[in-house]
């Protein structure tokens, strides 16, 4: 009885909220989808595939966040460019406003938003694919780099 006891009590620690998996995997894609219904949403980044290099782990923050009609983006870039500006550069590292922005659904669970935006130095493609678990990837095509992708998850507001 005792046993049968302190497993219950493990059991109810480890499930905080009361919620069972299934309910929680529902509130997630729920704020998911709303985040992204808002325009208001921010992708945190822990990797990222360079075109001609292997892949890489991030260790340090950076992300990418929309906000109504502005992108932020503070991504890191690893490939070939073909003209920048002396020093450099921007890169993925400012922000701006969004020039074009369309959303599709290609897969069950999954939301596709297609934007584009010029951040002063260069016309720059995002494309965004968001899962109802708030996983993401974005590719990121240039006008003067080579392209590069990012594995990340979405932030999601407690």
């Amino acid at each position: 009885m005792m046993a049968a006891c302190i497993l219950w009590g493990c059991a109810t620690m480890s499930n905080e909220s009361g919620l069972s998996k299934s309910e929680k995997r529902t509130l997630v894609e729920k704020k998911v989808n709303e985040m992204l219904d808002n325009r208001h949403f921010k992708i945190e980044v822990d990797m990222m595939h360079p075109l001609n290099y292997p892949s890489k782990s991030l260790s340090t923050y950076f992300s990418m966040e929309i906000r109504n009609d502005s992108i932020l983006s503070y991504l890191p870039y690893l490939g070939r460019a073909y003209q920048v500006p002396y020093g450099g550069g921007k890169a993925l590292n400012f922000e701006a406003p969004i020039r074009q922005y369309q959303e599709s659904f290609p897969k069950k669970h999954m939301r596709r938003i297609e934007l584009s935006t010029d951040n002063g130095e260069d016309i720059l493609f995002y494309s965004i694919e968001v899962f109802a678990n708030g996983n993401s990837t974005i590719h990121v095509q240039s006008r003067n780099r080579q392209s590069i992708s990012f594995d990340g998850e979405m932030k999601i507001d407690e």
